[in-house]
């Protein structure tokens, strides 16, 4: 039966290559996401046919960081992204503005303007709902991203309130806040790694962790060779993309 299929379809659109077909129907059968899903595969490139000159370097099976030299299908990408948007995704208010800020012949500054608008209305709702994801996405833009007016001590709060709603990044950036004294804090060094410990430990964010390697590094804030082993191995757990070090070489099966 059709929303079978739907539900199908909905289930297999993930951000990576060879999906954008699945995208495509869930989209169409009006889901949102999928929407904001396909939106990145075209705009990424991961869902436009690649000529041999233009395939995607990898790391072991995993693609690398966005690859410039993709070809890519942007027009397609900002349709995707507005009808995600259209169907209330904030995530697709956000990316269909920034493909309108792009220059170029497209460029649209007053509707970039307005989707972003709608995307920031999205996350504040969210986040007095309870959404730590979107309490981290409205302190980034406190911090001034995407034309919003910049309030240090208002991302400061959302990065605060996003760690405390369970967000690994935003534990990360309230460990910012506070190593850094920004916000009107004042520099508060063991809150910082509490929050990092959170972020990474607790949580599972990569960025947590990355800090906790330079916080724990040589020419670190806390000096200690076993803690600094140890997160360095953890990143390499959680994103086999910083596996490499070059003081220890690879780990393609960390510990």
């Amino acid at each position: 039966m059709w929303w079978v299929a739907m539900a199908v379809a909905a289930d297999l659109c993930v951000p990576v290559q060879g999906a954008e077909g699945a995208c495509r129907a869930a989209c169409d059968g009006g889901e949102a996401a999928a929407c904001a899903t396909l939106g990145y595969l075209l705009e990424t490139g991961l869902g436009v046919p690649q000529s041999p000159r233009s395939a995607r370097p990898t790391y072991g099976e995993e693609p690398l960081s966005f690859d410039p030299d993709m070809e890519r299908d942007l027009k397609g990408a900002t349709v995707a992204y507005e009808r995600s948007c259209a169907l209330g995704n904030a995530h697709g208010c956000l990316s269909a503005g920034v493909l309108w800020r792009l220059e170029g012949p497209d460029q649209n500054l007053p509707r970039a303007l307005e989707r972003f608008g709608q995307a920031f209305r999205g996350w504040e709702k969210a986040c007095n709902e309870g959404s730590g994801h979107e309490c981290e996405l409205l302190g980034a833009a406190w911090e001034g991203n995407w034309d919003h007016p910049k309030d240090e001590v208002r991302a400061c709060e959302h990065f605060g309130r996003a760690c405390t709603l369970g967000d690994g990044r935003g534990c990360w950036l309230d460990g910012v806040c506070d190593e850094g004294g920004l916000g009107g804090r004042t520099s508060d060094l063991d809150a910082a790694e509490r929050h990092y410990l959170t972020s990474c430990d607790t949580l599972g964010a990569v960025v947590g962790c990355l800090a906790l390697r330079k916080w724990y590094a040589p020419d670190g804030r806390k000096p200690d060779s076993s803690l600094y082993e140890r997160y360095i191995r953890r990143t390499c757990e959680l994103d086999s993309v910083f596996c490499r070090d070059p003081e220890h070489g690879w780990w393609t099966e960390p510990d």
